[in-house]
């Protein structure tokens, strides 16, 4: 029989524990590293999160008035790249205030949701859709080709926001007014294209709403009576 002392016990005991111990380091950091990766992720996620809460539109999820600068530099990239005009379209709807006020906010957010639907059948490809706030919202349309058939397209924008007849179960009046400005003809920064578009939308707004006016309308009638 082989008698071991009680230094080989404590020997072995010793290993025992040393092993124990590195398995129980290795272990920790292994679940530290995970733990990080997670947090990380999580972290990651969430100001991803945030930064589509800053840009996107909570309704309609719609690039929002922040991605405003970033939407025109790109068309204005396009149409250096191009050599192509891009039409700025500022539209602001008619009547809305009178159905948000009558009819309760629920039933101007479903509204809303509504134009949006039939905005967006008639963006393709670069063109942009953005909701600027309230009820005014923005449509870039990139490499414009043929004026005629762009005038055709904006007829049948017009003809599709003024056919919704009822929001829930309440019958409406809705249309919209349109000005557009031309990219690079009246400015290549934001400021300038948007000035152009927003005057030219309150003159569509002047001559009775539900209608579109180009920005060089109003400078070709400037220059008349500033010639007169």
């Amino acid at each position: 029989m082989v008698h071991l002392g009680i230094g080989t016990f404590a020997h072995s005991f010793s290993e025992v524990d040393n092993v124990i111990n590195l398995n129980f380091y290795i272990l920790s950091h292994v679940i530290m590293v995970l733990l990080i990766g997670v947090l990380f992720r999580e972290k990651e996620d969430a100001i991803s999160h945030l930064k589509s809460m800053a840009h996107y539109d909570y309704l309609t999820g719609l690039p929002n008035r922040h991605l405003l600068r970033e939407k025109i530099h790109h068309t204005v990239y396009l149409a250096h790249e191009t050599h192509c005009e891009n039409a700025i379209c500022f539209i602001d709807l008619d009547g809305f205030k009178a159905i948000n006020d009558t009819y309760g906010h629920h039933a101007g957010d479903q509204l809303l949701k509504e134009v949006v639907y039939k905005l967006r059948t008639f963006t393709y490809g670069d063109d942009e859709l953005l909701r600027l706030g309230g009820d005014e919202f923005l449509i870039i349309f990139n490499q414009v080709g043929n004026i005629d058939a762009f005038k055709g397209k904006l007829d049948a924008i017009l003809d599709a926001v003024s056919s919704i007849e009822r929001v829930d179960s309440y019958k409406i009046n809705i249309s919209l007014s349109m000005g557009i400005s031309w990219c690079p003809r009246h400015g290549t920064d934001v400021k300038p294209l948007m000035e152009a578009a927003d005057n030219a939308m309150y003159e569509a707004k002047r001559r009775g709403k539900n209608q579109y006016v180009f920005a060089d309308e109003l400078i070709d009638e400037y220059t008349e009576k500033a010639s007169a």
